[in-house]
């Protein structure tokens, strides 16, 4: 059975009536594929279920079938879908590797000497807030990327450059989100990383029994 599980922004399951929020989905669709791991998702409440749960734009979604994860991401937007008898929203949502494409910097203006790992914090701070609040775990890459002046590019442009100029040692950098520890329960915070790293990388972070959500 497939389940539809939705986080608030403390990593708490929304309910409704005592029950999770999410058990009310139908019309339940998503897609994953190479490079990327997770695309698009999208599903169907009740309306009532997505009023009174409180289902709003850039919280955590899991569709789960049992314990095992089959696609993480966040919700996009939610849209009202009335149809004969049926009055319901629809909830689309976007995966990790999705949010990098769809997020626009504005005015990107970095100067010669603008670090690669620090416009990759830079700009996954200002523009996807979903994915972690805390992007301290990204390796410095000692290589600067500037000068660089482009408005309205996707946040996924300036993790490609960052990856094609390799860190200051000569070593391709890799670009991996990975899927936040959690339980069912959903009691614990989330805590989703990400990581910019070498092919050598082996410090904590990296852990075999975590799923990798995007790898670039």
């Amino acid at each position: 059975m497939i389940t539809v599980l939705i986080y608030d922004a403390a990593g708490n399951p929304l309910r409704w009536r005592g029950g999770l929020a999410g058990r009310s989905a139908f019309d339940v669709q998503f897609s994953s594929g190479l490079p990327g791991g997770f695309l698009e998702a999208a599903f169907a409440l009740p309306r009532a279920v997505a009023r009174w749960a409180g289902v709003q734009a850039g919280q955590t979604v899991e569709i789960r079938r049992g314990t095992r994860v089959l696609w993480l991401g966040y919700v996009e937007d939610v849209r009202r879908r009335q149809a004969g008898d049926i009055d319901a929203m629809t909830v689309s949502c976007l995966g990790p590797y999705q949010v990098l494409q769809q997020r626009l910097i504005a005015d990107v203006d970095y100067t010669a000497d603008q670090q690669g790992s620090d416009a990759i914090r830079q700009e996954l701070t200002a523009n996807c807030p979903e994915i972690s609040a805390d992007y301290t775990h990204v390796e410095a890459t000692n290589v600067a990327i500037g000068p660089l002046a482009k408005a309205y590019v996707p946040v996924g442009n300036i993790v490609d450059a960052v990856l094609a100029a390799g860190n200051a040692d000569g070593q391709q950098m890799l670009f991996a989100i990975w899927e936040p520890p959690r339980t069912v329960a959903g009691s614990d915070q989330l805590h989703s990383r990400s990581v910019l790293e070498n092919e050598d990388f082996e410090a904590g972070l990296v852990r075999v029994e975590r799923q990798r959500l995007c790898q670039r």
